[in-house]
């Protein structure tokens, strides 16, 4: 029984509905509100989550929205004390507008840069990019994906022509025959599949599990292939060969939907069963077993998540696993597809909404001419006013900023200097900078190294959507009044924006 439930009475609460925010399964649930306060969640019946919730959604997402520790007021660093002060939002945004302008008139605009949250609102991401391009004139936006999913994006494009989950959560648990998880510690990372993925196995549907590792969903497995890390694209490769000489390639399915297959089936077939189990240190039985169970199955879709993206092959990776779905004829059918279960809750929104160098929203790739013209007149811009060149990436900025390229950075809800590998660089970067700007709800290592500080509002202080790995768009709604002077992103953005010259007017 949960504690906290001690704390309330059925008729001293109201609910409202929302959506998790924590990692990207999307599950939907009820917030339960006593005077004005977050006191307790209840399970809703969701399109992800189905009335589950993980410990995660039942007690760990949302007691920091009344935090004590919440920032709740514009901060601006003292030059002569060097401290962050309290300031107005008129001052703040005032002087972050003066600079950004100073700066752009004297090095230009991709001598700024901008960093996207990946656990904020659609809009919020979309409306940070279109600062960035509109108001900056730059393609220096960037979002978290950049270190997990990036390889996801970039594969799926290249084989499928979009960058996500083929088919739904719903679609993928309910009805397979078989299953395969492909470097995915799925009931940890993401309980609530996990927990029906594990429904799905005790209902008859046959399991392989690709992991190095004996993660605890392997113990339900028929078939668990132990792959040495990093030996991905060898492992699909030769479950594509072994597929084929199997004779379970969908011959209708090739000729009328896939296009190379003759070269592709060439170059497989130097991974014999025996060259992959040397190469991925596993049973060359259990390869063709796998490729066989599989391959027979009417409906099996594959699953992967960060064991296959985060590998200097991880697109590769990404395109093989493909490969193998193309092959079998398993895509564009119910309980098939290639799906790859995001991380942190609004990670594929962020990408969605053109968060990235070389993207406008749509992945509207912002080299080409013809969707720059209709990006200008959607957003009331002079013609040949959206810069042509992708920008840089997040994984730049050391770089750029050593080289003098980049001078200010605007980070949203985002910790580099926690998050990125080596900190000690990303410190002195920083550090580096003439302008940091970094919008958060908490203090932390980046935001107390910025210039200025935006308080901005928490999840259950603000209405959006969120796009769930599997594409559903999610709805979130305010539950509680904001903390302090806590503006909502959006309107940060809008403020700002038409204080560089380039007027938003938004109402929500």
């Amino acid at each position: 029984v949960e504690k906290r439930r001690a704390d309330y009475r059925s008729w001293e609460v109201g609910y409202v509905r929302t959506t998790c925010p924590h990692c990207a399964t999307g599950c939907q649930y009820d917030l339960v509100v006593k005077d004005g306060r977050i006191v307790d969640t209840r399970a809703a019946d969701g399109p992800s989550n189905r009335g589950r919730l993980c410990v995660k959604g039942r007690s760990g997402s949302f007691d920091f929205v009344q935090s004590s520790d919440r920032l709740t007021t514009p901060l601006v660093r003292n030059r002569a004390t060097g401290e962050l002060e309290p300031a107005s939002w008129e001052a703040a945004l005032d002087y972050v507008a003066e600079n950004f302008k100073r700066i752009i008139g004297e090095t230009g605009p991709d001598s700024v840069a901008a960093f996207a949250c990946s656990r904020s609102a659609n809009e919020d991401i979309y409306m940070l990019q279109k600062m960035a391009r509109a108001a900056f004139g730059t393609n220096n936006v960037d979002n978290c994906a950049r270190v997990c999913h990036a390889p996801t994006v970039a594969g799926l494009a290249i084989t499928l022509g979009s960058g996500a989950m083929t088919n739904t959560i719903a679609d993928i648990t309910d009805t397979p025959d078989v299953i395969m998880m492909v470097g995915s510690n799925i009931e940890e990372a993401h309980p609530v599949i996990g927990m029906q993925v594990r429904a799905a196995v005790e209902r008859g549907s046959k399991l392989i599990v690709v992991d190095p590792r004996d993660i605890r969903i392997a113990d339900a497995a028929d078939i668990h292939l132990k792959l040495r890390p990093g030996t991905n694209v060898a492992f699909a490769n030769g479950f594509a060969r072994a597929l084929i000489h199997a004779g379970l390639a969908d011959k209708a399915f090739i000729e009328e939907r896939t296009e190379g297959f003759d070269a592709f089936a060439a170059m497989v077939e130097e991974y014999t069963p025996e060259r992959v189990a040397e190469i991925c240190h596993i049973d060359p039985d259990d390869l063709v077993a796998a490729a066989e169970l599989y391959g027979r199955a009417d409906r099996a879709p594959i699953i992967y998540c960060l064991g296959v993206t985060e590998h200097s092959t991880g697109t590769e990776g990404v395109m093989s696993l493909s490969n193998i779905a193309l092959v079998a004829g398993k895509l564009g059918r119910p309980g098939c597809g290639v799906n790859p279960i995001r991380g942190q809750n609004n990670v594929q929104g962020a990408c969605d909404m053109g968060a990235t160098p070389a993207d406008f929203p749509g992945y509207q790739k912002v080299a080409n001419p013809e969707v720059r013209a209709k990006f200008e007149k959607a957003w009331g811009l002079p013609a040949g006013a959206l810069p042509a060149e992708p920008g840089f990436k997040l994984t730049d900025l050391p770089h750029g900023v050593k080289e003098g390229k980049i001078r200010a950075f605007y980070n949203f809800g985002e910790d580099p200097l926690q998050t990125e590998p080596d900190s000690a660089d990303m410190k002195e970067t920083l550090e580096n900078l003439d302008l940091l700007i970094s919008q958060d709800i908490f203090m932390t290592q980046t935001t107390a190294l910025a210039d200025v500080v935006f308080p901005g509002t928490s999840w259950g202080e603000h209405d959006g959507v969120f796009s769930a790995s599997d594409r559903t768009f999610q709805r979130f709604t305010a539950a509680v009044p904001p903390k302090g002077e806590c503006k909502h992103d959006w309107q940060i953005f809008q403020e700002l924006s038409t204080r560089m010259g380039y007027p938003m007017h938004y109402e929500d």
